[in-house]
């Protein structure tokens, strides 16, 4: 085991539950540029640099509480080199189950690092590079459609309007990807603020009344309470619920009804979108939030990148929400998620036709 221990590619060292290290491989004598056989029997908190100290008390203190692993990624400046590492601290315990030291491991994660920095660069560029052209299109011919150049007869407003929605889901496209993107890589920062979520329900219905006119379909909205405050960030919250009302009012049958629910608990905020569709099997809904998930239900990922519903649930998992579908035989069809409640005032039951 210790020859095991000596051999492997990556730093390892035991420790106990005040720092003093109890057995170090070659790795990590490496990584600190401290002779192996003087490792042993120093304090980890003189080897790291003060700026670290604090990190590592905290996550100690972590793991001694929960009696689970630690899992990190920290640039670590030793004497003679500074390098980028994920972390993975494990507890040991003695005999009265109590922490008593632990298991550390160093994975040096430099070249992962600089292709994950070479992958967001290209895909700024990327998409930068395709939706100013994008844009300019949309522009142009939305002008055209109003006359601006002259009036159009029906075959050319026609063969225009298609070229526009086929501009508009390249816009759409690259949005989607743009947003995905920043999101798995955490450079979406939430913008916290109040705000009366119902408001923004009968905002985002206003928005949708002419595609539903089109469809010969209604958007009610049902309520039971009043003035339903949270706090989050209310454009990606908005984004969440255009995205499954747009899916409703897509694949949702024709001249059917379209219901919002919002309701509340001493949990939080539900809101669940109802409407009429073809039943989505069980096997489908257990995975139909999953990235570039492709089935033949895959429609109802916006733009058919496999995304939109990806990217709804990595926004509402970013606030400690929940999101769920579910489908039923006689053709009930429900998204919906939970958001976490600040402040709730219930009256009696109201419902408000769009």
């Amino acid at each position: 085991m210790k020859t095991l221990i000596q051999n492997l590619p990556i730093g390892l060292y035991f420790r106990d539950i005040k720092g003093k290290i109890l057995l170090a491989n070659v790795e990590f004598s490496k990584m600190t540029g401290i002779p192996a056989d003087s490792i042993c029997g120093k304090n980890i908190f003189d080897i790291y640099s003060s700026m670290y100290i604090e990190d590592i008390i905290r996550e100690d203190g972590l793991s001694i509480k929960t009696g689970n692993s630690v899992n990190v990624e920290r640039v670590i400046s030793f004497p003679q080199s500074e390098h980028c590492y994920r972390i993975l601290k494990t507890p040991m315990f003695g005999q009265n189950k109590e922490v008593v030291g632990f298991v550390v491991f160093l994975s040096n994660i430099d070249k992962a690092k600089e292709t994950e920095s070479s992958k967001q660069s290209f895909v700024a560029t990327l998409t930068h590079d395709l939706k100013t052209p994008t844009n300019a299109q949309l522009s142009t011919l939305n002008m055209l459609l109003k006359g601006m150049f002259g009036k159009l007869n029906a075959e050319q407003t026609q063969m225009i309007t298609l070229t526009k929605d086929s501009c508009q889901y390249m816009s759409d496209l690259i949005a989607t990807i743009m947003d995905t993107y920043n999101s798995d890589y955490g450079e979406i920062e939430l913008k916290q603020e109040n705000f009366d979520i119902e408001a923004l329900l009968e905002e985002v219905c206003e928005s949708s009344r002419t595609v539903a006119q089109q469809n010969g379909q209604t958007i009610e909205i049902k309520t039971y309470g009043h003035e339903f405050h949270i706090t989050a960030d209310k454009l990606q919250i908005k984004r969440v619920i255009v995205n499954l009302l747009s899916n409703a009012l897509t694949y949702g049958y024709p001249n059917c009804p379209i219901y919002i629910a919002l309701e509340t608990s001493s949990d939080g905020v539900d809101i669940h979108i109802e409407n009429k569709s073809k039943q989505i099997p069980e096997s489908e809904l257990k995975t139909i939030f999953d990235k570039f998930k492709k089935t033949k239900f895959a429609h109802f990922n916006k733009t058919g990148t496999g995304l939109g519903l990806y990217l709804a649930r990595q926004v509402v998992k970013r606030h400690n929400g929940k999101i769920y579908a579910k489908s039923y035989e006689n053709g009930t069809c429900i998204f919906g998620f939970t958001l976490p409640l600040t402040n709730k005032n219930m009256n009696e039951n109201s419902t408000k036709a769009v």
